[in-house]
């Protein structure tokens, strides 16, 4: 009988070590918010969020868009040059979700440009945004960092209008 009764609360005690590791507290954040989990292997949804916040700005506030006479908006292609399978997309849509926004510019969809279809519809007027994604890995006395430099650019009839870089740099231990 002890024996049955030691069994059961050896059992007891597992079961509630076992209960107490789990975690139920799930709860909704901000995606890209300051509750985000930052990883230094991958570019997570909080730089997302500060680049194409800072690109779309940065386009606004150069002015060029008042100059331009609201323009057809085309997504070229943005060059992945890490070591990582990133969807650029995710960059690409915000930028041109905040461009059109402003009413300054009609954006087409990207898809059109991507597979070559829409090249013949494209005008001197229109604007193209192209870019790269690349990265730097560095390790030093066991501090890992990895910087990742976002540039674009828009183009005009073959001519730079605006060009900008953006750099998130993380470290771990």
């Amino acid at each position: 009988m002890k024996t049955t009764a030691l069994k059961v609360a050896i059992l007891a005690a597992c079961a509630a070590i076992v209960a107490s590791c789990s975690s139920d507290k799930a709860h909704y954040i901000k995606a890209g918010g300051q509750e985000s989990l930052l990883s230094t292997h991958k570019i997570n949804m909080s730089d997302w969020n500060k680049v194409a916040e800072k690109m779309a700005s940065g386009i606004v506030s150069s002015g060029i868009l008042d100059k331009l006479g609201h323009p057809k908006f085309y997504v070229g292609e943005i060059s992945n040059r890490t070591s990582d399978h990133i969807e650029t997309d995710i960059l690409t849509k915000q930028i041109s979700i905040a461009l059109r926004k402003t009413g300054k510019v009609r954006v087409v969809a990207d898809t059109l440009y991507r597979n070559g279809s829409a090249l013949k519809n494209i005008s001197a007027q229109d604007i193209i945004m192209t870019g790269t994604i690349i990265e730097n890995r560095d390790t030093v006395d066991g501090v890992r960092e990895v910087t990742y430099v976002f540039n674009a650019q828009l183009s005009r009839n073959g001519e730079v209008i605006w060009e900008e870089m953006q750099q998130i740099a993380k470290q771990t231990d």
